[in-house]
């Protein structure tokens, strides 16, 4: 809920005071993991685009997003 008000006051659908931003920023920081100190060891064996890429092919297969809600097929091919 916290970050979907961060990005609807990014957006300019709502105003935030600069306290309830920090509060904000506070509260994310202590719930969330910093990924700025995550360090990867290891082969990587898939990239992002080959795991998008199948994501969608398999979205236009099912007709299906990922929340589960189900999608015409046209639709499926539209939506990112």
């Amino acid at each position: 809920m916290l970050v979907k008000r961060l990005e609807n006051h990014i957006l300019g659908k709502v105003d935030l005071s600069q306290s309830q931003v920090r509060g904000i920023e506070v509260l994310l920081r202590k719930t969330l993991p910093d990924l700025s100190s995550v360090e990867h060891t290891g082969e990587v064996q898939t990239t992002l685009a080959e795991l998008l890429t199948l994501a969608h092919e398999k979205r236009a297969e099912t007709g299906k997003v990922s929340n589960n809600q189900e999608v015409k097929p046209n639709q499926a091919e539209t939506r990112h």
